[in-house]
C-alpha cells in the first residue's frame, strides 16, 4: 500500500487510487503519443495495428487493476468488498479477452492471409477463413469462462452436463457431424479454394450439373454461386466430400470444349470442312494458341463485338490484334530467359564438380543478376537484428521489354477487350498479381542460395532447371502444345458426315464466368457463315445436346 497521505483506511485507499490514477494517464500518454511517434517511423505497419488495438485494452486494464489495488486498504474482511473484488477481476478477464480476440482478428488473421497470398500452398488459403470464423469465438468461450469462474460460479457441474450431453447430442446432430468431418476432410485434401470453379454432378444437385463458384467453405455447409441462375447455393459438406466434381481451375483456368458440326454426305469434301473449321476456330481471339497464327486467321472471322464510339471501347478485332501483339513480345521474353536458364545450368554443372570456390560463386552471381534483369526485377537486402533476406522488387530503370513490364503492358491491353466487364480487371490483375509474386520468391529464394551455395552447392542446378520447369507449367506457357484446338471427323453415315472441334476458352474465370458460352456462341454463328458461303450443306435435323429443339447442322459433345 502507499501511505504517503496516511496509515488510515480512507487515506490508504486514496494514495493508491491517485497513483494509479497517474499511471493509467502516463500509460495513455505513451500509447497516444510517444510509441505513436516511434512506430510510424518504422517500416511496417503490424506495430501501428497492435497499438491501436493495445491502446483502450492497457489503460482500462491499468484502471481496473489499479481500483481492486485500492479496495485492498479496507481488508478482506467486508463481505461486499469480496464480491466487488470478484467482479473487478471478472472484468479484468473479459478486457482482455476483447483485447486477445482483437489482435486476433485484427492482426494474426490479417497477417496469415497476406502471407497465404504469397505462398503457392492451396491449404493455408481454406484453412485462413475458418480460422477466422472459429478463432474468436472461441476466445471468447474461453473469456467468459475464466470470467464466471472469478465471479466465483463453480464450471465443474456445467463441464459434467456437457460431457453428459454430448452423447445425446452426437446421436441427434449426426448428420450434422458427418458434414462437420466432411468439411475438415475437405480442407486437409483441399480439392477447391474460395474463387475456383467446380462443376457438380446431378448427383449432388439432384438434377443437371451445374457450374458454381465456390465462395466459402463452412464448417457444416460450402457456399457456392451458381453461374447459371446466378442464385447463391448450399451445399452441406458431407454430400461434397462423397462426391465426384470437377475443377475447372486446376490445373489452369483454360476451359475445355468440345463442339460439334455436321454436313450433308452428298457433295461434301471433308477435308476442305476440316480446313474450314480450323480456320475458324483458330480465329476466334479468345480461344486458346500460339498468337502469331491466331493473328494471321484474326480477319477472316466475322460476327464480333464492334466499336463502341458512346463508351469508348475499340472493336473486339482490334482489341484482340493489340492483345495477340502484345502476348508475342511476352512470348519473346519468355523464351529468351528460358535459354539464359539453359545456358546458366550447364554453367553451373561445369563449375559445381568438386564444389564451388569464391570465384565461381562471384562468377554465377554476376550471371545470375543479369538473368534477374530480364525478368525486370532486382534485388533489396532486408536485415535485421539475428537474419538478413532477400525481396526481389520491380526495377523501373531498366529496359522497357523486361517480362514484368510486358506482362503489365498485356494485361493492360486485355482490359480493352470490349467483352469484358469491369470486375475482370480484378480477375486479370489478382491471377497474374499472384503470379508474379511467386515468380518473385521463387527468384529470391534461388537469388539466396547462389550467392551463398555453402552446403547446396550441388543442388544450385537443380534448383534453377525447378524454375525453368515451373515457368513453362504454372506461369505462362510459350508454346500451346496440347491446348492447340483440334478438329476430328467423328462419324458418318448415308445422310451427314459428323466433325467434332475441341478447344480451350482462354480464362473462364473472366465475364462473370459466362465466357466459354459466348465462345461457343460466337464460334457456331461463324461456322455456319463459312459453310453458306463455301456451299457445304447442312442435314435437314441434328438436335444439340441436352436440348429438345432442333439447330440444323450443330450439336454438342
Amino acid at each position: 500500500m502507499i501511505t504517503f497521505m496516511g496509515d488510515a483506511p480512507l487515506q490508504l485507499f486514496l494514495a493508491t487510487l491517485l497513483v494509479w490514477g497517474v499511471a493509467a494517464v502516463i500509460m495513455y500518454w505513451l500509447c497516444a503519443y510517444v510509441l505513436l511517434w516511434l512506430f510510424r517511423r518504422t517500416d511496417t505497419d503490424v506495430d501501428d495495428v497492435i497499438l491501436g488495438v493495445s491502446r483502450r485494452p492497457a489503460v482500462l486494464l491499468v484502471v481496473l487493476y489499479g481500483l481492486r489495488n485500492a479496495l485492498g486498504a479496507w481488508g478482506s474482511d467486508i463481505v461486499v468488498l469480496a464480491w466487488i473484488d470478484r467482479i473487478l477481476w471478472a472484468f479484468i478477464a473479459v478486457t482482455m479477452t476483447q483485447w486477445a480476440a482483437r489482435l486476433f482478428v485484427d492482426v494474426l488473421i490479417y497477417y496469415v492471409k497476406d502471407l497465404a497470398e504469397q505462398t503457392e500452398a492451396i491449404w493455408d488459403d481454406v484453412l485462413v477463413p475458418v480460422l477466422e470464423r472459429l478463432g474468436a469465438p472461441m476466445i471468447y468461450i474461453v473469456g467468459v469462462m475464466v470470467a464466471l469462474q472469478f465471479l466465483g460460479l463453480d464450471m465443474t457441474g456445467l463441464w459434467v452436463a456437457v460431457g453428459g450431453g454430448a452423447f445425446v447430442l452426437a446421436f441427434a446432430l449426426q448428420g450434422i457431424l458427418s458434414d462437420f468431418f466432411a468439411g475438415l476432410i475437405l480442407l486437409v485434401d483441399t480439392p477447391f479454394r474460395t474463387g475456383d470453379v467446380i462443376v457438380l454432378p446431378d448427383t449432388v444437385t439432384k438434377g443437371k450439373n451445374i457450374t458454381a463458384v465456390v465462395r466459402s467453405i463452412g464448417i457444416r455447409m460450402t457456399h457456392l454461386f451458381n453461374v447459371q441462375n446466378y442464385t447463391d447455393m448450399f451445399i452441406p459438406n458431407g454430400a461434397l466430400g462423397r462426391a465426384t466434381f470437377f475443377n475447372a481451375n486446376r490445373p489452369t483456368t483454360n476451359l475445355a470444349a468440345t463442339v460439334g458440326f455436321s454436313a450433308k454426305r452428298q457433295g461434301t469434301n471433308p477435308n476442305k470442312v476440316m480446313a474450314m473449321l480450323r480456320e475458324a476456330v483458330l480465329a476466334h481471339p479468345d480461344i486458346v494458341g500460339d498468337p502469331m497464327p491466331k493473328l494471321k486467321a484474326l480477319p477472316s472471322i466475322k460476327g464480333l463485338k464492334g466499336k463502341d464510339e458512346v463508351a469508348g471501347t475499340p472493336s473486339k478485332k482490334r482489341a484482340a490484334y493489340n492483345r495477340l501483339r502484345a502476348e508475342v513480345y511476352v512470348n519473346r521474353q519468355l523464351d529468351a530467359i528460358r535459354e539464359a536458364l539453359h545456358g546458366f545450368i550447364s554453367m553451373i554443372k561445369e563449375m559445381e564438380l568438386g564444389g564451388l570456390d569464391a570465384q565461381e560463386v562471384a562468377e554465377l552471381s554476376g550471371e545470375y543478376d543479369k538473368i534477374l534483369s530480364m525478368f525486370g526485377l532486382r534485388p533489396v537486402e532486408q536485415t535485421g537484428r539475428r537474419w538478413q533476406k532477400t525481396q526481389l522488387v520491380e526495377d523501373a530503370a531498366l529496359d522497357e521489354k523486361d517480362l514484368v513490364k510486358l506482362v503489365h503492358e498485356w494485361l493492360e491491353i486485355w482490359l480493352t477487350d470490349p467483352n469484358l466487364f469491369p470486375d475482370d480487371r480484378k480477375v486479370l490483375h489478382g491471377e497474374w498479381g499472384q503470379k508474379i509474386r511467386f515468380l518473385s520468391n521463387r527468384l529470391a529464394a534461388l537469388y539466396d542460395v547462389i550467392h551463398n551455395p555453402s552446403g547446396q552447392d550441388t543442388r544450385v542446378d537443380d534448383m534453377v532447371e525447378e524454375l525453368d520447369i515451373w515457368l513453362d507449367e504454372s506461369f505462362k506457357r510459350t508454346k500451346v502444345m496440347w491446348q492447340e484446338p483440334q478438329v476430328w471427323l467423328t462419324s458418318f453415315n448415308n445422310t451427314f458426315i459428323g466433325f467434332n472441334v475441341r478447344y480451350y476458352v482462354d480464362n473462364i474465370r473472366l465475364e462473370h464466368w459466362r465466357r466459354p458460352w459466348r465462345v461457343e456462341s460466337e464460334l457456331t454463328k461463324d461456322v455456319m457463315r463459312r459453310f453458306k458461303i463455301e456451299g457445304v450443306k447442312l442435314p435437314k435435323a441434328m438436335y444439340r445436346s441436352g436440348d429438345e429443339n432442333t439447330q440444323a447442322g450443330v450439336f454438342i459433345t
